[in-house]
């Protein structure tokens, strides 16, 4: 008999490594074919829910202007753990490296994602970085702080 959890940690796997190359190579279709609208995206430092596609694909030039920025060539993004909390969700952690070739550009970072099955596959919903030292990244992924 198979684990579900072990099917639920290759199939988020999967999943990271798609987007992953997809951010890497500048594929927005790609990289968004696996997310759904709207988007909650959360840091220490603010929480963005997305609603539109231009909104989204805003978030990744940044996303990709940040790496760029920073010398990234390499994401390297491991499934960590997974948590199967019904046939049409699942709950995850994984860590992300940000590589210049062999070189580790920052210190790895947690992200806890949810995702749910629907019609067309596997989608991610929303998830929550753990960047304790990038701002830069930070704003990238939320925009610039809220005014008080």
């Amino acid at each position: 008999m198979e684990r579900p959890d072990l099917d639920a940690k290759h199939l988020v796997q999967t999943i990271l490594e798609t987007t992953g190359e997809a951010l890497m190579e500048g594929c927005f279709a790609t990289f968004s074919a696996c997310f759904t609208l709207p988007q909650i995206i959360e840091t220490f430092e603010k929480k963005r829910v997305v609603t539109s596609y231009t909104e989204w694909k805003g978030i990744f030039d940044d996303v990709r202007s940040y790496h760029r920025q920073l010398g990234v060539t390499q994401l390297v993004r491991t499934c960590l753990e997974v948590k199967v909390l019904s046939d049409e969700e699942l709950r995850c952690t994984h860590e992300t490296r940000l590589m210049n070739g062999n070189q580790l550009l920052s210190r790895p970072f947690p992200v806890l994602s949810n995702m749910r099955r629907l019609d067309d596959g596997w989608k991610v919903t929303g998830s929550s970085y753990a960047i304790p030292d990038s701002l830069g990244y930070t704003r990238a992924l939320t925009g610039p702080p809220d005014k008080e």
